[in-house]
């Protein structure tokens, strides 16, 4: 999750009702990562007694009675401030240094708008798609609000604190970075199996403020790497850290693009590798299918797509599903993860034309999934 949504549904909802932190050992199933042996399933979800299938219909029943709650705009709102409140303390407190990072970049607000008016595309505005409207992770104008961009860093950095640690009110502030590295790790580790050579030209699909391209690029140190999203907010900060970074090989290599997931506008056959990070679980079914479909055309024969996002078979996710608050309170600010979560990936990709479809697992709450153009 990239936005404060993570942060206000699990870090502070969540946190209070169940445990969401990384590796747990009270007599359920662990999850465990693991770069080898490489699976090509998902890993199978636990039959279900007629007790836990009762248990399940109360829950989608109070949750769906909780949905209504949530939705009531002075309660969310509420909720909302609340829980920003005490994520960015959380944060300062780990050394994610919310207050100096977002204050920071409002202080810097004109060069902002100047990074906006460069790589806005009127086109792409006008053809937003009406999925991408509604509001997101706690903001009313979702990813289209400064207050999203300038957030998504160091609400990133504070989600995933304690993601791989035993005890979930254990904080790391490198739990992001780790996240992110273990997806390339998976992504590399795969390439190796199949032989597959570095890619010379790489799309990062959703790049929000480009945490993910900036570990494409140290990650694949020959590739010219492009990153798309649809908010120019995010695309914006992004720019500006690019440009404001001493690194002049990631200057000499990365640019940003204003674009449709579903709608990129490059040229068919035209690049090496395509990925998607933390973007499958905010898109309608309807649209990720787009999106797969538009990642196979531009991707070469023989090109890479890789995927990382959450990983609904998880003990962690299982655990959230079953607790009726949180589940509503998370689904309040992620509209599209009953559709994620019914979504079958792999069927999927393959229906637009991907073969050696593969599930690797970066996280206790995380997959990476692999698959080739042929």
């Amino acid at each position: 999750m990239k936005t404060l949504a993570a942060a206000m549904s699990i870090c502070s909802l969540v946190d209070a009702f169940s445990p969401c932190g990384g590796i747990t050992r009270h007599g359920r199933t662990q999850i465990v990562m693991h770069s080898s042996p490489v699976s090509t399933e998902e890993t199978a979800a636990p039959s279900v007694t007629e007790k836990e299938e009762t248990a399940s219909f109360a829950v989608r029943w109070s949750s769906a009675i909780l949905d209504r709650v949530f939705r009531y705009k002075p309660l969310l709102n509420f909720m909302s401030a609340k829980a920003r409140g005490m994520i960015r303390k959380r944060g300062d407190k780990i050394g994610a240094n919310w207050s100096e990072e977002v204050d920071s970049l409002l202080s810097l607000r004109d060069n902002l708008e100047a990074e906006f008016e460069s790589l806005y595309s009127q086109k792409t505005d006008e053809n937003t798609p009406e999925y991408y409207k509604v509001p997101f992770h706690a903001y009313s104008e979702g990813n289209l609000c400064w207050d999203a961009a300038v957030e998504v860093i160091p609400a990133a950095k504070t989600v995933h604190a304690n993601l791989f640690t035993e005890d979930r009110n254990d904080f790391r502030l490198d739990g992001d970075e780790t996240l992110r590295r273990r997806f390339m790790e998976e992504l590399q580790s795969e390439m190796e199996v199949r032989r597959l050579r570095d890619p010379q030209t790489v799309v990062d699909i959703g790049c929000s403020s480009g945490l993910s391209t900036l570990r494409l690029a140290d990650s694949f140190p020959s590739s010219q790497v492009t990153g798309v999203d649809l908010s120019p907010y995010f695309l914006a900060v992004a720019n500006h850290k690019l440009k404001d970074s001493e690194n002049q090989d990631h200057k000499n290599r990365i640019a940003y693009l204003h674009a449709a997931a579903e709608a990129t506008g490059m040229a068919d056959s035209s690049v090496d590798m395509v990925t998607i990070c933390l973007v499958n679980h905010e898109l309608p079914a309807a649209a990720a299918r787009d999106v797969y479909r538009e990642a196979y055309r531009i991707l070469k024969p023989g090109g890479v797509l890789s995927l990382m996002d959450a990983n609904p078979a998880s003990d962690n996710w299982r655990r959230l599903a079953r607790n009726p608050i949180a589940l509503a309170a998370f689904r309040s600010t992620e509209p599209y993860m009953d559709e994620y979560v019914n979504f079958d990936m792999k069927i999927e990709l393959q229906r637009s034309g991907f073969r050696s479809v593969t599930f690797r697992y970066n996280s206790p709450r995380h997959r990476t999934v692999i698959a080739e153009k042929l």
